[in-house]
């Protein structure tokens, strides 16, 4: 179907409309309007899920990335559903995965636009851990490489592990990290950390402790673990973040129940600092311009369009992946926008870099005063210190 009779259908649905008495406003999307496979986002988040329904279940997935998501060919940015968080919400959080053809299954700890992924070796360990057969999703290897491989799951809270008489354990932190990573006032935090036994013999189960600032927020369990083995545990959502600088601590076997090799290299000391202003990028639309194919000095009716605009990330912190940028005609200038499907995809900018983006052939111009808008990061993909200067809007006049 041509634009020119879009156009004309969608004056005489308009005017069928008035005629009628009805006023057709927008509806918030409900629950019931969420279906199996949708692409769902909180409107106060960037974080984009895939549901999905088994029986009385539902759960969603992370997208990790813009990368991830365009490798799924049949995944639209324009089909995400922008929901209330409570929505969001109401979806239970599956981080368990399988890649196509393939029967091992994964748990994946994403952090950002990154993550890693841990093999379940055996039922019997996905059992243990009370995991649901029915959360795990089907995945591309393209997602499921996209994290990278970490320890292999070992048994929750075993009770007991094999004896190794004579030889005693050592654990130890080997890693800890916050998400967000660089987290400003007010962001709620989780933590993660590597608890290894590195002694040449067992240890049975015991506690990790996190403490910030002296004031123990919260507890984590450990499983017992054999010689040269480590797990990951998670203090999810533990703390508020506070502008300024923190003493962060984590001690493992916090409450003194497994016997060590050496007592006094339990505890891993650190210091998080929290800003009061997001270090983030800020793309922004400059330089708006507007080609014809006629040869006279300005446009004129039958003319064919082409727009153009330079997207700048004015931010201390380069792009977080690819976005896009979007072109609008409100025909008429009447405040209602009759083309707005027009996207050009955007690499990711570094700080202060440019790219320009050009919409060739856009419209078929007729008579009268009209108004265009570009918009970079047009999906809001991009997490941006300031989200209310991504557009640019022109008026013009075609005689």
């Amino acid at each position: 179907m041509t634009k020119k009779y879009l156009l004309v259908i969608l004056i005489v649905m308009s005017i069928t409309w008035l005629l009628s008495g009805f006023i057709f406003t927008a509806r918030a999307i409900e629950i019931s309007d969420i279906k199996d496979g949708d692409l769902i986002r909180a409107i106060d988040s960037f974080d984009v899920w895939i549901v999905k329904y088994v029986g009385d279940k539902k759960f969603k997935r992370l997208i990790l990335n813009p990368e991830v998501f365009n490798m799924y060919g049949h995944l639209r940015w324009e089909d995400i559903k922008d929901v209330d968080s409570s929505i969001v919400d109401s979806f239970i959080e599956s981080t368990l995965v399988r890649a196509v053809g393939d029967s091992r299954v994964y748990k994946l700890y994403p952090t950002g636009d990154t993550g890693e992924k841990r093999l379940i070796e055996t039922i019997e360990v996905f059992d243990a851990w009370g995991f649901d057969w029915d959360a795990v999703y089907s995945i591309n290897e393209f997602d499921r490489d996209a994290y990278i491989i970490g320890e292999s799951l070992e048994t929750k809270f075993v009770s007991t592990v094999p004896d190794t008489p004579g030889l005693s354990s050592d654990l130890f932190i080997q890693s800890l990290i916050s998400y967000p990573s660089n987290p400003i006032n007010g962001d709620i935090v989780t933590f993660y950390a590597i608890v290894k036994n590195r002694g040449e013999g067992s240890a049975d189960p015991s506690a990790a402790h996190l403490n910030i600032n002296g004031e123990n927020i919260g507890k984590a369990m450990v499983s017992g673990l054999v010689s040269d083995k480590a797990i990951t545990i998670i203090f999810k959502e533990a703390w508020k973040a506070i502008f300024g600088s923190h003493a962060l601590e984590i001690c493992t076997d916090a409450d003194l129940e497994v016997s060590e090799s050496d007592e006094e290299n339990n505890c891993f000391s650190s210091k998080l600092g929290v800003s009061k202003i997001a270090t983030l990028p800020d793309y922004i639309s400059k330089s708006p311009s507007m080609t014809w194919t006629g040869l006279e000095e300005s446009p004129g009716s039958g003319d064919t369009l082409s727009f153009s605009v330079k997207v700048y990330n004015q931010g201390n912190v380069i792009g977080a992946g690819s976005s896009y940028t979007r072109l609008k005609i409100d025909i008429g200038n009447d405040n209602s926008w009759d083309i707005m499907a027009k996207d050009s995809i955007v690499d990711s900018l570094p700080v202060g870099g440019s790219e320009k983006e050009l919409f060739k052939y856009v419209w078929a111009a007729t008579s009268g005063t009209h108004k265009y808008e570009i918009c970079a990061d047009a999906t809001s993909y991009i997490a941006e210190s300031n989200e209310t200067n991504n557009c640019v809007s022109v008026r013009f006049v075609i005689k």
